[in-house]
């Protein structure tokens, strides 16, 4: 798998958060916000491989019925 580059915004407050976490574990502040960024993004997901959704648990799976990956909204 290739890596990709993306750039983030973060507040002043986080990003003296994220220094001082990597000058305490003497890691690299990158590794830290990839390692970070995983461990949200596995919380958020089931056993199956799909993101948790309560929207979705009532339908019986992670994905909508349609295959879409988002649901439309209905206009008014």
């Amino acid at each position: 798998m290739s890596s990709k580059k993306i750039s983030i915004r973060v507040d002043e407050h986080t990003l003296m958060m994220l220094d001082e976490l990597s000058e305490r574990t003497c890691k690299n502040m990158s590794l830290l916000v990839r390692s970070l960024i995983k461990r949200e993004l596995d919380a958020l997901i089931d056993s199956y491989g799909y993101f948790k959704d309560e929207k979705h648990k009532e339908r019986g799976g992670g994905q909508p019925r349609d295959g879409s990956s988002c649901q439309k909204l209905r206009q008014t």
